[in-house]
């Protein structure tokens, strides 16, 4: 679902984001993380509770506003604390190829 949702809007969301920072850069590492967030917390969506497309705006929101209030650098996770579905991506020291495979498909 995520990496479909990416595919389809991650243009539109980057500048829906610029508009808001007025800052192209910016805006793409706000989209990265927000993606990122939504990867790591995919488990937690509830389609019973809203739509897929609602959930992942009041995740890009909240990463818009955790800029605003400081550097992307101190909201960032580390790549280790994510997961895929229900295997855990250890990055120490290097991720495999099936992690990084799962990494890149989720974030085309």
């Amino acid at each position: 679902m995520l990496e479909n949702f990416y595919k389809n809007n991650s243009k539109r969301l980057v500048n829906q984001v610029h508009r808001r920072v007025d800052n192209r850069d910016l805006a793409e590492d706000i989209i990265q993380e927000a993606f990122l967030r939504a990867l790591r917390f995919q488990s937690s969506y509830d389609p019973s509770k809203s739509p897929f497309r609602t959930w992942f705006n009041a995740i890009m929101n909240n990463t818009i506003y955790d800029a605003r209030r400081g550097n992307l650098d101190d909201f960032t996770e580390p790549l280790d604390e994510l997961s895929i579905g229900d295997k855990a991506i250890d990055t120490d020291p290097i991720l495999s190829r099936d992690d990084k495979e799962a990494i890149f498909r989720a974030l085309q």
